[in-house]
């Protein structure tokens, strides 16, 4: 019969854990191969989303209680293996990508972070093209 009863608390144990394995990466609805960081929260009304003939020009923004440092770490790891590479006259928060440029900004309140994301067509000079593509002091 104890057998039985650890088998049982055991098959419980099991699937208590399924949802921290099974926890799925949230993408922003704008960008949709661009995952947000764990703890933050897309804020949807933010988006904007322009079709040029340059290509797309698109603003998103997320929030959540972390640090800037952990966000950064964050996406200098996951969008490398999208594609993505670092920008080398950058600081590491701007990207590039197949003819697009993907720059990161953060904003501190409250203690929460925010993070803006401006894609927008790379030109053939290999900088960003449109209105505001200019890295903010952001922090």
């Amino acid at each position: 019969m104890s057998s039985m009863i650890r088998r049982i608390a055991f098959a419980l144990f099991l699937i208590a854990c399924l949802p921290l394995q099974a926890r799925a990466t949230a993408y922003f609805s704008s960008i949709d191969d661009l995952p947000i960081p764990d703890g933050m929260t897309e804020l949807a009304d933010q988006s904007l989303v322009f079709d040029t003939p340059a290509g797309r020009i698109v603003t998103a923004a997320a929030e959540g209680a972390t640090t800037v440092a952990a966000v950064r770490a964050y996406y200098r790891s996951a969008l490398p293996p999208l594609g993505w590479a670092p920008r080398p006259d950058d600081d590491g928060d701007s990207f590039v990508r197949e003819g697009q440029t993907l720059t990161i900004d953060y904003a501190v309140a409250g203690g929460e972070v925010t993070v803006r994301i401006r894609l927008v067509p790379t030109g053939a000079d290999g900088k960003a093209r449109g209105k505001g593509a200019a890295k903010g002091a952001g922090e």
